[in-house]
């Protein structure tokens, strides 16, 4: 009975050490969502300036809107980069090892 207790209670330490690392990984996945997100906003409303004002037939579009379109996408690309990988927790690798 002692035996089978201490199985049960390693399977269950087991579960809640995969279930913490999935939940762990998901919260970084959204931290990483938002800040990748704010990004984007940023870069779509540098777009949406150049489009207006290409629409309103601006003569010209200045460097520093240029460079500021380069600047909104790298800093998407930088919040891409970041985006945590998903990793493949072994779940029946964590309790088999119990």
């Amino acid at each position: 009975v002692d035996r089978v207790d201490q199985s049960l209670l390693a399977f269950g330490n087991a579960l809640n050490r995969v279930n913490s690392g999935c939940l762990q990984m998901i919260d970084e996945q959204m931290k990483s969502i938002g800040n990748l997100e704010l990004a984007l906003g940023s870069y779509r409303k540098t777009i949406g300036s150049l489009k207006a004002k290409m629409a309103a037939s601006v003569p010209c579009i200045s460097q520093s809107e240029v460079d500021e379109l380069c600047k909104a996408q790298d800093k998407l690309m930088m919040r891409m980069i970041e985006m945590p990988r998903i990793q493949a927790i072994d779940t029946f690798g964590e309790i088999a090892s119990t």
